[in-house]
């Protein structure tokens, strides 16, 4: 009985080790066309949560458009992200 839970432990160790979510961060532009201005808002694992946010927060700001970023893979030294996809 002992190994046989060992090895449901190491099994669903392992297997939920190797599913990588997605991890989806949210920026709103305040205003449209000005991306020196932005608004770093969250990090997401669903995109439809991310962009049901943006809609939110863009009531705020009626000129403003968003982008969502899909798995950060870096940042440079300018502080720019570099993203696997970039989701609007």
């Amino acid at each position: 009985m002992k190994k046989v839970i060992i090895l449901v432990l190491l099994l669903t160790t392992l297997t939920t080790g190797c599913f990588k979510r997605d991890k989806y961060e949210l920026i709103v532009y305040p205003e449209a066309g000005d991306y020196t201005n932005h608004i770093f808002i969250g990090t997401y694992e669903d995109v439809n949560i991310a962009r049901d946010t943006a809609d939110e927060v863009l009531q705020k700001y009626p000129k403003g458009e968003y982008e969502i970023g899909k798995n950060l893979k870096r940042i440079t030294s300018t502080g720019s992200r570099i993203y696997e996809e970039t989701l609007e």
